[in-house]
C-alpha cells in the first residue's frame, strides 16, 4: 500500500475450523482526525460548561426574585400576629401569577383586619388570639374599674353646629378620650351619644385597675383643657366634661344574640359609674372637667392624688350610701 499508513482492528473468532476465524476492518490513517475530534470534544465541554453556568445563574435569580416577595410576606404576617396593623407593609405586586394572588389576597385581608379594629378593641382581640381564636369569650364575674365620660349641656352645643359639624366634633373629641384611656391600659367599651364608657382589668387582669383610671380621667382633663384653649381662640365655646369612676364586680364578657354579640361589662359596678358622672351635675365645682369616684376606687389607689372628700351621697336606684370624692 505504498507509504500510506493503516488502522487494523481485528479479532480471533476460534471454533469454526481447524484455524481460528480472524476478523478485522482497517482505515486509512489521517494525521489530522484526531486533532479534530478532540477539538470537537474540548468544544463540547465548553459548551456544556457554559450551558450550566448559565443555568445556574438563571436558577439564582430566579431564586431571588421569588424569595424576595415570599420573605416581604413573612415579615408582614409577623407583624399582623402581633396585631401591630400600622406596621404591615403594602406588598407590591409580582410578575409570578401565584405570588401576585398571594399579594392581593394578604393586602385585601390586612385591610378588612384594619377596618375590624376600628370596631373592636384591641384588647379584645389579642385574647381572642391567645384563645386560639375562639368566637366567644365566656362571661365571667370579676373586679372592675369603670369610667364613664359626658359633655355637658351637648344637646345646646350641637344646636348650633350641622350634622356633619357634630359628626366632626365627636370623632375629635372620642380621639383624645380613647388616646388618653389606652395610654393608661384601658379599653373603651362603647360611645353613647357624646358619652364614653372604658374599663380596666378586663379581659386581662390589672391591680393597679383604679390607678390607671385615676391618671386616664387627669389625662382627659389635661386634653380638654389644651382643646378648649385652642376654641377659645377660634371664637368657640369651650366645653365642659362630667367623669364618673367605680370600681367593684361586674359580669364580663360576649353578651348579645346569637351571631352579633358585643365584649362588655353589665352590672351594679357599670350603673355606679355612669351615676356618678350624672352626679357631676349636683356636686361639680365650677371646672372644665369634674371626675368624681367612689370610695372603692380611693381606696384602690396611692397617695399622690388631691382628693376632696363629698361625704356619703344617694346614688338613684341604688340601696344605702356610696362614699363619694372629688379629684382635683
Amino acid at each position: 500500500m505504498g507509504d500510506d499508513l493503516y488502522i487494523v482492528l481485528f479479532r480471533d473468532i476460534p471454533g469454526y475450523g481447524p484455524v481460528p476465524l480472524r476478523v478485522g476492518a482497517y482505515v486509512k490513517r489521517d494525521p489530522f482526525a484526531i486533532g479534530r475530534e478532540m477539538n470537537r470534544l474540548i468544544l463540547s465541554g465548553i459548551i456544556g460548561l457554559v450551558i450550566l453556568l448559565v443555568a445556574v445563574a438563571a436558577a439564582l435569580l430566579l431564586g431571588r426574585r421569588i424569595s424576595r416577595p415570599v420573605r416581604n410576606l413573612a415579615r408582614a404576617a409577623e407583624h399582623l400576629r402581633g396585631l401591630d396593623f400600622a406596621a404591615v407593609p403594602e406588598l407590591g405586586r409580582s410578575r409570578l401569577r401565584e405570588l401576585d394572588e398571594a399579594s392581593f389576597a394578604f393586602n385585601a385581608m390586612v385591610r378588612g383586619l384594619k377596618s375590624f379594629e376600628t370596631d373592636v378593641p384591641p384588647a379584645v382581640v389579642r385574647r381572642l388570639v391567645a384563645h386560639d381564636g375562639k368566637p366567644e369569650l365566656a362571661s365571667e364575674e370579676r373586679s372592675v374599674t369603670v369610667l364613664f365620660t359626658d359633655i355637658g349641656a351637648f344637646t345646646g352645643l350641637a344646636e348650633d353646629m350641622s350634622a356633619v359639624q357634630t359628626a366632626s366634633f365627636l370623632n375629635r373629641h372620642f380621639s383624645m378620650i380613647t388616646s388618653c384611656v389606652e395610654a393608661e391600659r384601658g379599653t373603651v367599651d362603647k360611645y353613647i351619644g357624646d358619652s364614653v364608657m372604658a374599663f380596666w382589668a378586663a379581659p386581662a387582669a390589672d391591680a393597679d385597675a383604679s390607678e390607671h383610671a385615676c391618671r386616664a380621667a387627669l389625662a382627659i382633663r389635661r386634653a380638654i383643657t389644651l382643646d378648649n384653649e385652642s376654641r377659645g381662640r377660634r371664637g368657640e365655646t369651650p366645653i365642659r366634661v362630667r367623669i364618673g369612676i367605680h370600681a367593684g364586680r361586674a359580669i364580663v364578657g360576649d353578651i348579645g344574640a346569637p351571631g352579633q354579640v358585643n365584649y362588655t361589662l353589665v352590672g351594679d359596678t357599670v350603673n355606679v359609674a355612669q351615676r356618678l358622672q350624672q352626679l357631676c351635675k349636683d356636686m361639680g365645682g365650677g371646672g372644665t372637667v369634674e371626675i368624681l369616684l367612689s370610695g372603692d376606687v380611693v381606696e384602690g389607689v396611692g397617695g399622690g392624688y388631691h382628693l376632696s372628700p363629698q361625704g356619703p351621697q344617694t346614688i338613684p336606684g341604688r340601696q344605702g350610701m356610696l362614699k363619694v370624692y372629688r379629684l382635683d
